[in-house]
């Protein structure tokens, strides 16, 4: 398998910088350049998605219900037309099928935020309030270069696959321990490590009781010598 290049050259990968300019070369068209200068974004598209989000939140559970329906088409709605006419065609339709007269609270409400938020949109094009808006971005870019810088000097970042000095120094202690033969907590021998095992001297099924084995009986003695004083205790009680 050829291991692929990040970078070709035009002279040597001619054939293949041939095919590329013919497929860019579509796309460089006057037609297709005075495509891209329309006055159309996709700032319609977000600005929808924040207020259904702010109305539909994810942690309320809507789906397949009629509350998510109406929740979505106000919204669309509000953001279509604005709230006073919206409210005010919603209201009538109340106040006409239950015989009530308009609340003219909701009228003024409706009123006030179609205001501000007009207020907010000629407010966010002006020179002034964009310039503000990308200092702030640019100085928290700075900030976060300048905590990055300090911590890499304190030790505190990660070296995605790169294995670190202390990394192999744990790995040489934990082949060193494997290399170490485990003791048995009961007998202190490292022929075995469970008290279940035939080898321990504590076990029933020990696989050698031999009289001469020195260690089998003491053990045995020290059995005893438990289960004497056991049977002690639960004779003075």
């Amino acid at each position: 398998m050829l291991l692929l290049k990040k970078y070709r050259s035009k002279t040597e990968d001619e054939k293949l910088y041939l095919q590329c300019e013919e497929i860019i070369a579509r796309f460089l068209t006057d037609e297709r350049l005075q495509e891209c200068h329309h006055r159309m974004s996709s700032q319609k598209n977000e600005a929808m998605n924040k207020r259904i989000t702010k109305s539909c939140p994810k942690h309320l559970h809507l789906s397949k219900m009629n509350f998510l329906k109406s929740r979505v088409a106000f919204s669309v709605s509000v953001a279509s037309h604005g709230y006073k006419k919206i409210i005010n065609r919603v209201l009538t339709e109340v106040a006409r099928c239950q015989k009530h007269q308009l609340d003219p609270i909701a009228r003024w409400w409706a009123q006030l935020a179609d205001t501000v938020d007009d207020y907010k949109r000629h407010l966010a094009v002006q020179p002034t309030v964009k310039r503000q808006r990308v200092q702030k971005e640019d100085k928290a870019m700075e900030d976060q270069r300048v905590m990055e810088h300090e911590g890499k000097k304190n030790g505190m970042d990660y070296n995605g696959g790169i294995a670190t000095k202390p990394a192999k120094q744990k790995q040489k202690q934990t082949s060193d321990n494997k290399n170490q033969k485990r003791l048995c907590p009961h007998c202190s021998r490292n022929d075995h490590v469970r008290l279940s095992s035939k080898s321990c001297p504590l076990n029933k099924k020990y696989d050698r009781p031999d009289k001469d084995d020195v260690q089998w009986v003491s053990a045995r003695e020290a059995i005893a010598a438990k289960a004497s004083v056991a049977t002690a205790a639960t004779a003075a009680k």
